[in-house]
């Protein structure tokens, strides 16, 4: 069946015994393999790297709250374009081409979906692009951002900067 093709992982963390088990161990050898699996290039995942995530995974709650995700054992609400429309705030969308998780045609449909988002696809980028393209990932991010600020700042003011 489609259980049999899921990597070992997979269906390790549908089972409740072994998500319990796996919540105390040392996740370092699983969490490089997973950056090395959404980059383009794995040359680029370091031991600082794998060390840095590490460090992160062990913040309070957020090993549970990782593994039930990826367990599939919380509710998830597909991303429709009619809910996706609803989506009001100004939204950049950075994807990477070479995306092992998410296929860059879901980019492509939030992109489509969402009311005067802005989309940036990086070439040769796997699922991390903030990690892969950290320079251009940031320039870009600035950029959108100035662009908030910019129409926000454009509006009249209602009320003097002294509160007057």
């Amino acid at each position: 069946g489609e259980d049999d093709k899921d990597p070992v992982i997979f269906k390790l963390l549908r089972n409740g015994f072994a998500r319990n088990v796996m919540k105390d161990l040392d996740m370092s050898a699983l969490i490089r393999s997973g950056l090395e699996n959404s980059f383009a290039d794995p040359e680029l995942v370091t031991d600082e790297m794998v060390e840095r995530y590490s460090a992160m995974s062990r913040a309070p709650c957020h090993r549970e709250a990782l593994l039930k995700i990826m367990s599939g054992t919380t509710l998830r609400v597909p991303a429709s374009k009619e809910r996706l429309s609803a989506i009001t705030v100004p939204t950049l969308i950075l994807h990477g081409d070479t995306d092992n998780l998410i296929p860059v045609a879901h980019a492509e449909k939030f992109a489509d979906a969402i009311p005067g988002s802005k989309l940036i696809i990086y070439p040769e980028t796997g699922h991390i692009p903030q990690e892969e393209q950290p320079v251009a990932s940031v320039e870009d991010f600035r950029a959108f951002l100035a662009t908030i600020y910019s129409e926000e700042t454009a509006e009249p003011e209602a009320v003097e900067p002294n509160g007057e």
